[in-house]
C-alpha cells in the first residue's frame, strides 16, 4: 500500500514537472486568421467602418470581387475597394447583419492563408422602402501576414443562383 501511495505521489510531481515545463500554448495561425475574420464580421455587423478597415490591407494591390454596390464588379486598389465597406456606415447602426456557414481556413504558409464560407447577408433598407434584403454568397477571402499582421489582400463572393 505503501509503494502505491509513493508511486503515486512520484508520477504526480513528476506530472506536474513536465507541465510547468511546457510552454503555454498559443493561438496557431489558423486561429489568427479565424479572430481576423470574426474582427471583420463585427465591424460590419456594428457598422464601425474603422474596425472592417482595420483587418483590409490599404494597398494599390488589393483586389476584391463581389456583387456589392456602388463599385464595378471588380475593384482594384484600396481606394476603389474601401466604397463597399463606407456603406455601412451610411445605414442606421445594426441594419446590416452577417453570419458564416461551413467555415475553412486553408493555409498555404506561414504568411498566406484562404478562407472560405457560405454567408448570409440581411441589410434593413431605411424608409421610404423600409425593407430588409438579403442576400447568399460563396465567400473566400485571402489574407496575407504583412509585417507581422494578418490582413485581408483579396476578397470574392458571389451569389447563389435563383
Amino acid at each position: 500500500m505503501r509503494k502505491q501511495i509513493i508511486c503515486g505521489l512520484v508520477l504526480f510531481v513528476t506530472l506536474v514537472f513536465c507541465f510547468s515545463m511546457a510552454p503555454f500554448a498559443t493561438a496557431g495561425p489558423a486561429d489568427e486568421v479565424l479572430q481576423v475574420v470574426a474582427k471583420y464580421d463585427s465591424g460590419f455587423n456594428t457598422g464601425d467602418f474603422d474596425l472592417v478597415s482595420s483587418v483590409w490591407w490599404h494597398s494599390e494591390e488589393t483586389t476584391s470581387f463581389g456583387p456589392i454596390k456602388p463599385s464595378s464588379f471588380r475593384a482594384e486598389g484600396w481606394k476603389q475597394v474601401v466604397p463597399r465597406y463606407r456603406l455601412i456606415t451610411q445605414l442606421p447602426k445594426g441594419s446590416a447583419r452577417r453570419s458564416r456557414s461551413q467555415t475553412r481556413v486553408t493555409l498555404l504558409g506561414d504568411d498566406t492563408a484562404i478562407f472560405t464560407s457560405y454567408e448570409t447577408v440581411s441589410i434593413q433598407i431605411p424608409a421610404p422602402n423600409s425593407q430588409r434584403e438579403t442576400m447568399l454568397t460563396r465567400n473566400t477571402l485571402v489574407l496575407q501576414k504583412i509585417q507581422g499582421e494578418w490582413l485581408i489582400v483579396h476578397s470574392h463572393a458571389s451569389t447563389f443562383p435563383k
